[in-house]
């Protein structure tokens, strides 16, 4: 589990400053992971007491700004939450939704939006009325598309979602005007392919695509000039793709468990590169000899792949 960023609350001052007056504002690498439970301590405004019932933060909706609702029936009133205009982050587990409701729109405070257990099939285009989110996580869905809107979000940072339980899932190419984007991570999707407008999102630091049912890298990946982590486990990659070579900023590569025999001695281009982690791959021992000699500074993990029951 990764450790969150303790962010003192002037810093978060300074940020609200930025966000409200519509500027831009940098901040650290993104390390944001719903996981921890602590994450409510450090994002948002400090010291804000954390609601987890509907109708105890419709009491006093002026008050509330951290809002958690795990395991509440909310499919037929959820059109409450739009009396909570001042929430900045709202955490929803399991509520029995199938849609992020059009009402989320009227949270324009909106920053962190995690949802879990949800088997959401549809994303209001309301939401894009939330253009201050930051951090979106969107676990168990069964979207068959991520829709046009999403290129409205020009402040999020870190977009997950996944594992998504429909037969496919289509990004949308308005999806590459997200300026901000700098953590793309989609888990157990069925994309089948690295959609071509990706290169477009320039401040691509972190890309994950695992179990997606990829088979080639044909997308110019070379152009994300600042990506420093790249995990493709889990896909149906035969060769090493070529385009690799060309992220001279890659610190971090991650193949697990592909079907790759041998990776070539031109990957001693990625001299950044510190962890190569090739587990599950049937590659020969010879071949890793050399891996080590081409990249004395990495660190190279391997073991055997699996047998298949």
């Amino acid at each position: 589990m990764q450790a969150l960023p303790q962010i003192s609350p002037f810093r978060w001052f300074i940020i609200l400053i930025f966000w409200v007056s519509g500027w831009n504002v940098p901040l650290a690498q993104v390390a944001f992971d719903s996981d921890n439970p602590e994450y409510f301590k450090y994002y948002g405004i400090p010291g804000q007491k954390v609601y987890e019932s509907l109708a105890e933060a419709l009491k006093k909706p002026e008050e509330v700004y951290k809002l958690r609702l795990h395991g509440e029936y909310l499919a037929d009133k959820a059109h409450r939450l739009a009396r909570l205009s001042r929430v900045q982050i709202l955490d929803l587990d399991d509520n029995y939704l199938k849609e992020l409701p059009a009402t989320l729109g009227a949270m324009t405070g909106l920053m962190i939006l995690v949802s879990r257990r949800n088997r959401i099939q549809y994303l209001s285009p309301e939401l894009a009325k939330a253009r201050g989110l930051m951090y979106m996580e969107l676990y168990g869905t069964a979207l068959d598309s991520v829709p046009g809107f999403f290129g409205q979000f020009q402040r999020l940072e870190l977009l997950r979602i996944g594992p998504n339980y429909a037969d496919t899932l289509r990004l949308s190419p308005s999806m590459a005007q997200m300026a901000s984007l700098r953590d793309l991570q989609l888990l157990d999707c069925r994309l089948h392919r690295i959609p071509e407008w990706l290169p477009s999102l320039k401040n691509l630091e972190r890309l994950v695509l695992i179990r997606c049912e990829i088979d080639t890298v044909q997308t110019a990946l070379r152009q994300l000039t600042r990506l420093k982590a790249l995990d493709l486990s889990g896909n149906r990659l035969r060769a090493f793709p070529k385009e690799l070579y060309h992220i001279r900023n890659l610190e971090y590569l991650a193949l697990r468990d592909n079907q790759l025999t041998e990776i070539p001695e031109n990957i001693l281009f990625l001299n950044r590169l510190q962890t190569l982690d090739l587990r599950g791959n049937p590659i020969l021992p010879e071949n890793l000899r050399l891996l080590q000699l081409a990249l004395p500074r990495c660190r190279i993990i391997w073991e055997p792949p699996r047998p298949k029951n």
